[in-house]
């Protein structure tokens, strides 16, 4: 799985690519272009995302097993 900052790399040099070709680029060539621009910004958005969702998660199973270690042993 890439990485966000790979990601965004990877945006800020199609972006440097379509300004530095915006005159002499075919129309269908800085379409494509712009079309990689919005998907790397939504697999990033995303990765960001997910990547907080783990941490939640995890988060949230430590609480869960350290309330399991504190309660107090069943008597019988």
């Amino acid at each position: 799985m890439a990485k966000v900052g790979k990601l965004k790399e990877k945006v800020a040099r199609l972006k440097k690519k379509l300004e530095a070709g915006k005159g002499t680029m075919a129309a269908e060539k800085s379409r494509e272009v712009h079309k990689q621009i919005k998907r790397a910004q939504r697999r990033s958005r995303n990765l960001v995302k997910m990547e907080a969702r783990a941490k939640k998660q995890v988060a949230k199973a430590a609480e869960e097993k350290k309330e399991e270690g504190a309660a107090p042993p069943a008597s019988a």
